[in-house]
């Protein structure tokens, strides 16, 4: 179970801390709640949800989002066609590293 009056208290600890937060699916029971989304956008580092339930029209494994500098950024990651095993996760995980790797690098 996620506990976001946990995560909320120790959010200006963790800001500076970490690249990136990930939630899944068996860590949170409810989407998150619209109260958070404030929270969120301070952060600067990307939310990563994977395997949340979806319909089984939407193929995406996992989502990403960052508010930063004024600007909202949202990534889809899909497995390969839609199978889930250890090597399609895997290369959903690659994928997401990457796209931390290259919205924590500093700014020229």
């Amino acid at each position: 179970m996620f506990f976001w009056r946990k995560f909320i208290c120790k959010k200006s600890a963790f800001a500076s801390q970490y690249d990136a937060v990930f939630i899944v699916q068996d860590n949170i029971n409810d989407s998150v709640p619209a109260k958070y989304t404030t929270f969120c956008k301070e952060s600067e580092i990307p939310f990563f949800f994977i395997n949340m339930e979806h319909s089984s029209e939407d193929l995406t494994y996992a989502m990403g989002f960052l508010y930063k500098d004024d600007s909202f950024n949202s990534w889809g990651y899909g497995l390969y066609k839609n199978i889930e095993n250890e090597a399609n996760i895997k290369i959903v995980y690659s994928q997401i590293f990457g796209t931390i790797y290259q919205n924590t690098l500093p700014k020229k």
